[in-house]
């Protein structure tokens, strides 16, 4: 393999894992979800660079995660497909989960179109800030455990990610003297 043929097959395989793993699938539901075409063992070699995929596979695997074919070779061009398809499936997520919470008859509709949100990326948090429900309230409408236990894990990174971006918020506009630490807090709940 000569060095653009190689730098090639290391950018196929980055994007290949960061994709899957962005998802948070195993190899092995990446094969079931694409109706077990490639055996575990391809996906895992071609993530691992050990094997190219070829150009029909790699069209397959654009698909499948929802960017173009530029970007699984060169990493151009991913971002409108993917923030289009995300934006119509979340809308739709959004909408029956509001119209269930006024007609519970929509509720099998709801569950179906969180499933399919959660699904294709669209995080837990973000749904929970559209519809104005709480995520544990939307993450008990998931009927499958192990797509339920994901979106719970990514909400609770986004409720991390959020607490300390506000602890850095109220760092930059509060007196060093003033902010509570951890001995100033001990004091205070020893004395309630």
């Amino acid at each position: 393999m000569d060095d653009v043929d190689s730098r090639a097959v290391a950018a196929i395989r980055g994007r290949l894992r960061a994709l899957r793993q962005r998802r948070r699938l195993t190899l092995a539901q990446v094969q079931a979800a694409l109706d077990g075409r490639f055996t575990i063992s391809s996906i895992g070699a071609w993530e691992r660079g050990d094997r190219v995929p070829s150009l029909d596979t790699i069209v397959t695997l654009a698909r499948f995660y929802g960017v173009t074919v530029g970007y699984m070779v060169a990493g151009e061009g991913d971002g409108p497909v993917v923030r289009a398809a995300s934006a119509e499936i979340r809308s739709a997520a959004v909408g029956l989960l509001i119209a269930a919470r006024l007609h519970p008859d929509l509720d099998p509709s709801a569950r179906a179109a969180l499933t399919t949100a959660l699904r294709a990326g669209v995080a837990l948090s973000d749904l929970a800030l559209d519809t104005g429900r709480p995520g544990l309230e939307l993450a008990r409408l998931i009927e499958d455990p192990q797509l339920r236990l994901r979106a719970l894990h990514d909400h609770l990174d986004d409720v991390r990610d959020y607490i300390a971006r506000l602890r850095v918020a109220v760092k930059a506009v509060t007196p060093a003297s003033t902010l509570p630490t951890p001995r100033r807090m001990g004091h205070r709940l020893a004395g309630q």
